[in-house]
């Protein structure tokens, strides 16, 4: 195996091999990129998965991805049809089919029939409810200097910076605030109500 170091694009690099050698690799392109280095042997650029590899079917997949194009859809189709599926809940959708979220299943069905000029279905469309995921209560707990003789960031902090704090995590646990969303993996039903 011969190691190259690494190059700038368009620049020739200057390495202790023959010269033709360099001039074949750079000629044909077989010159595969490892991490810092370029390996002149596609096998072991591919060992080291810098290049395309093989998926399990034989077919050739991205050196990124555990599977190729095809496997992938089929796994996708197999996961959202053994998916539990329910109501819509009335909170965001995943279209696991195009990797975007919806507000209702209705915006979803309409943005793909807009965009493709086709009827579509929740399940050709593979829809997804989603979880919120609400604003954690700040937390003081991870501060490990303290003076001398204080227990907790309270202890040091003045009275009215307290009661703010305090103000403030009620008002968090009160209201609930949605930060984001996570898909939860239960589809939504074929006969849910916002259709």
């Amino acid at each position: 195996m011969q190691l190259i170091e690494p190059m700038h694009k368009n620049e020739v690099p200057e390495v202790p091999i023959l010269k033709e050698d360099v001039e074949i690799v750079i000629e044909t392109k077989d010159l595969f990129r490892v991490g810092g280095y370029y390996y002149l042997e596609e096998g072991v650029a591919r060992e080291r998965g810098s290049t395309h590899d093989y998926c399990m079917c034989g077919n050739i997949k991205s050196k990124m991805t555990s599977c190729c194009v095809s496997c992938e859809q089929t796994y996708q189709w197999a996961r959202y049809n053994e998916a539990q599926k329910v109501e819509w809940n009335g909170e965001q959708v995943y279209s696991d089919a195009y990797d975007q979220w919806f507000n209702s299943p209705s915006e979803a069905i309409d943005w793909a029939e807009s965009s493709f000029d086709e009827e579509f279905t929740i399940d050709e469309m593979r829809l997804y409810q989603s979880q919120p995921l609400y604003l954690e209560e700040p937390s003081w707990s991870e501060i490990d200097e303290l003076p001398d003789g204080a227990e907790s960031v309270m202890d040091v902090l003045p009275q009215d910076v307290r009661e703010k704090y305090d103000e403030l995590t009620a008002l968090i646990r009160e209201k609930k605030i949605i930060s984001c969303y996570r898909v939860s993996r239960v589809g939504i039903a074929e006969s849910t109500g916002d259709q």
